[in-house]
């Protein structure tokens, strides 16, 4: 038998991949999930997904998707996703070869696409981000999330969050709040990003045991940005969550409030200066945190006007 298959996600109590018996296509893999040495579920891969079918994994129908609470906080170390009947234990990773544009096709297991959404909704994301957020996003996009934006405009986005995730628990704040339709799964807050006050309490109503993603696309401003980034991320984010931050690049912006033009500035034995200005100050500050201890951060992937960090399983708060 030959087995092929990844662990592609883990996010609080969600984990999902794929796996499939390359040499007998029709069948299903048996799975187990174990966390440390205890059995969590049993389980087939069967789930359909079009990103498979196109990338030649068989019929597609070969993912699976699973939900514990037991899985909050784990490190990948503690989790295994074995196959059940020939005791081979699939690795974390994702599929190289699969071309994610294929995402963007309309089938009848998705509703629709992050792309087909957000210019449905009107939402300011430029497509750029969409990619990144889609391919972060796809493989928990049925899961029951919590989700905090911290600045929407006229709402869009928090649209399109909610119907791109479809079981997600949303929730908003700017300083001044859009009308929108009605929506249980949306909740809005007035006030400033750095308001910890406020942020407690969005915490609090939508998402007691912590916000799996938060995304930053509120003033832009370093000092802001900071303050509401290490609250949220020591108090309100869950381990293994995402904390996304949009639009970094104002800080080499001589417009912005506290962004500045680049500055040549020479080297020397002691320092290689770098740009450090406004939001961009900020991120190379997160930079040193990768490697500062103990860890805070599981991953920090810098993308042109994104920043994605994923929480470790445990750290302790900055001063």
């Amino acid at each position: 038998m030959s087995i092929q298959g990844y662990v592609e996600s883990h996010l609080g109590a969600h984990i999902s991949g794929w796996a499939w018996d390359s040499e007998r296509p029709e069948l299903r893999v048996a799975l187990e999930i174990y966390r440390d040495n205890t059995l969590l579920c049993r389980l087939t891969a069967e789930n359909f997904r079009q990103d498979l079918k196109d990338a030649g994994i068989g019929d597609g129908g070969h993912g699976f998707s699973y939900n514990d609470p037991a899985l909050v906080g784990a490190d990948r170390e503690q989790i295994s996703v074995i196959a059940a009947d020939v005791d081979i234990t699939l690795n974390w990773g994702d599929l190289a070869s699969i071309d994610f544009s294929s995402l963007l096709e309309f089938d009848p297991y998705r509703t629709e696409t992050l792309f087909d959404i957000v210019k449905r909704t009107g939402a300011f994301k430029p497509a750029p981000y969409l990619w990144i957020y889609e391919h972060l996003l796809e493989p928990v996009r049925f899961a029951q999330l919590t989700l905090l934006e911290l600045g929407v405009r006229d709402g869009g986005s928090l649209q399109a969050w909610a119907a791109y995730l479809p079981y997600a628990r949303i929730a908003g704040l700017d300083l001044s709040l859009p009308a929108l339709p009605p929506n249980d799964r949306i909740h809005m807050f007035c006030g400033e990003q750095a308001d910890t006050s406020l942020l407690a309490r969005a915490a609090a109503e939508t998402a007691p045991d912590g916000f799996d993603i938060v995304i930053d696309d509120c003033s832009h401003i370093g000092a802001l940005a900071k303050a509401s980034f290490w609250y949220l991320f020591e108090n309100h984010l869950k381990p293994g969550g995402y904390y996304i931050i949009e639009d970094w690049g104002t800080g080499y912006m001589s417009g912005w409030p506290d962004g500045r033009g680049i500055i040549v500035e020479p080297d020397t034995r002691e320092r290689m200066p770098s740009h450090d200005a406004g939001m961009v100050g900020f991120i190379k500050q997160l930079v040193d945190e990768v490697h500062a201890g103990p860890a805070k951060f599981a991953s920090m992937t810098v993308h042109p006007g994104v920043c994605v960090i994923r929480k470790a399983a445990s750290g302790s708060r900055i001063n």
